[in-house]
């Protein structure tokens, strides 16, 4: 099954990102190999770099499409991304830590 982007651009362009609220995807041929969420997808590639650039920046060819949604829809359909493709690059789904509140941390 196949996912329809809002657009989809080379990553070494990401300078033109948008800067809107939506799950964002580092496709390697196609496919999902890393999956997030930003409230504004320009600035978390943009500002203070992303944690995964270094690793982006080494894949053959990669590029970048995203699906816009309201920020109080974020979390809910990056968790339906991640569940159901699993990519690489976000580890195991198993790795999400809680706090001893049951609260979720960061990480």
């Amino acid at each position: 099954m196949s996912i329809v982007f809002d657009d989809v651009m080379d990553f070494r362009k990401i300078k033109q990102l948008p800067r809107i609220s939506g799950v964002y995807f580092i496709l390697e041929n196609g496919e999902p190999v890393y999956i997030g969420k930003s409230k504004d997808i320009w600035a978390r590639w943009n500002t203070s770099g992303h944690h995964k650039l270094p690793v982006i920046k080494e894949l053959p060819s990669a590029d970048i499409g995203w699906i816009a949604c309201r920020q109080e829809a974020l979390y809910s359909l990056e968790k339906h991304f991640l569940k159901r493709f699993e990519p690489r690059l976000n580890g195991s789904l198993s790795k999400i830590r809680f706090s001893r509140k049951g609260r979720r941390k960061a990480g």
